[in-house]
């Protein structure tokens, strides 16, 4: 994993500004912008995936209509994906319902009890399909749609390359945060810059992680000859 890299190939791009001014414009359309960025941040991904040692990665250039496209495809799969959590939520909301009117004292231990139990495994959950979501979104933009919910195969790429995919996430909830704050300069128009910044990072990350973990595959010569 070259972290250094995921933060600086951005600006070896002669009109880096321009792309990343761009895109955090069309993010900002209602409705249709975030699908944009996450069909972006897909392609970024996906480019990283498939370089070899020694090449460089440029950023993007606009293409609303396949971005949006992939995005919308990613947003489906995302979903796919969430539903075990889904699942264990359902329950703390009809608890949540069935002691609504039982007042004080009635049965609020049955809300406690299962907000507790529910809840903690739905964290857990929600971390292990995040991540496997993912690798889905990865093997969505390198192949299609059907490879996206190959659970054995997107499974053994995260169980190979967990440790960088823990990185990835421990690195990226540390900078979020300050790309945000740094957004918030000249009257918030810092965003226009920092939340594509902060994608093509992410993309970055994302793209490398997969790469060590299709590596690994074996019988496979990963992501190279897809």
């Amino acid at each position: 994993m070259d972290f250094g890299l995921a933060f600086s190939y951005q600006f070896k791009d002669e009109v880096w500004w321009k792309k990343l001014l761009l895109t955090g414009l069309i993010a900002l359309i209602p409705i249709v912008g975030p699908f944009y960025l996450i069909g972006w941040t897909m392609e970024v991904a996906g480019r990283f995936a498939k370089a070899q040692s020694g090449d460089e990665v440029e950023l993007p250039d606009i293409n609303f209509g396949q971005f949006i496209v992939k995005g919308l495809l990613g947003a489906v799969v995302s979903f796919v994906y969430s539903i075990p959590v889904i699942l264990f939520v359902v329950p703390i909301a009809i608890a949540a319902f069935l002691t609504a009117d039982s007042g004080p004292g009635g049965s609020e231990w049955i809300m406690i009890v299962t907000s507790v139990c529910c809840g903690g495994l739905a964290l857990l959950v929600s971390i292990f399909t995040g991540f496997l979501s993912f690798v889905a979104l990865i093997e969505l933009q390198l192949k299609d749609f059907k490879a996206a919910f190959n659970f054995k195969r997107n499974f053994s790429i995260l169980k190979n390359a967990i440790v960088p995919y823990l990185l990835v996430l421990a690195v990226y909830i540390i900078v979020t945060p300050i790309l945000s704050m740094l957004g918030s300069i000249a009257c918030g128009f810092g965003v226009l810059f920092t939340v594509p910044y902060s994608a093509s990072i992410l993309g970055s990350f994302l793209g490398q992680a997969y790469k060590k973990g299709s590596l690994a595959l074996p019988n496979e010569a990963g992501v190279l000859e897809i």
